[in-house]
Formats: structure tokens, sequence, C-alpha cells
């Protein structure tokens, strides 16, 4: 798998913690709280990991420039 995980679509249910964080279809996400995402997996991965209702820091890449937004983790519909 490469490195990160391109944002394509978000699950029904999973997008209003997206949205709040203003995560947008096309980012690329490189870490998941300052750990490097190796493809889609290993973001859910990384993801179900963390505890629910605490706040993750995502560093994405949009439009060729590097962000860092923070995302409330939510359970899984």
């Amino acid at each position: 798998a490469g490195t990160g995980a391109y944002i394509e679509s978000f699950a029904s249910g999973n997008a209003i913690p997206a949205m709040e964080a203003d995560l947008r279809i096309g980012d690329i996400c490189t870490q998941f709280e300052g750990l490097e995402v190796k493809g889609p997996l290993g973001l859910i991965r990384a993801i179900a990991a963390h505890p629910i209702d605490t706040i993750a820091t995502l560093t994405v890449v949009r439009a060729g420039r590097q962000l860092q937004v923070n995302v409330t983790v939510k359970a899984r519909p």
C-alpha cells in the first residue's frame, strides 16, 4: 500500500465529524497523530485504535499544501 489515504467519499454517518474538521474529498491523509498513514486500511486502523470522543490531529495534503486538521473521533455507525 502507498503512503497516505486519499479521501474519495465519506461513509454514511461519518460525514459530520469530517465536515466539522474541514476534511474534504480529494484530501490525502498522510499522518494520524504524527504517525505515517500507510494506505486507507492504515487510516481505518489508526482511527479504530484511538479513543472515541477525543480529538485527533490529521496531517493532510490539499491542493499541494500540507495542513493539520483536528477531528473528533466517533464510533463507527
